[in-house]
């Protein structure tokens, strides 16, 4: 059986921006973010969205079994492209994963 075929992204991203957030902690916004991405972005395996609140940062939301693992494991070793994309809000260029 393939995957499902990924969703529009646009339409993706417009369901996410018009779904009323009133009430729902940052966790389940966050959640939701993750599952859009996932459905919309073709090949993507896991996905994952950190907080940085206070100077601390954390995992708000995964998608995928890995993601999880690889994002505490980023926020353990320390400075890199995980924490340099969350502390700065920008994107961060990886050419490969080790």
């Amino acid at each position: 059986m393939s995957a499902p075929a990924p969703a529009d992204p646009a339409e993706t991203l417009v369901d996410l921006v018009r779904t009323p957030l009133a009430g729902l902690s940052l966790a389940q916004v966050a959640a939701r973010a993750v599952r859009a991405g996932a459905r919309s972005l073709p090949g993507v395996d896991g996905l994952a969205v950190l907080v940085v609140e206070e100077g601390r940062t954390r995992a708000a939301a995964f998608e995928g079994a890995d993601a999880a693992v690889l994002d505490e494991r980023a926020l353990d070793a320390g400075p890199g492209p995980v924490l340099e994309a969350a502390t700065t809000g920008g994107a961060v260029h990886v050419d490969t994963a080790r």
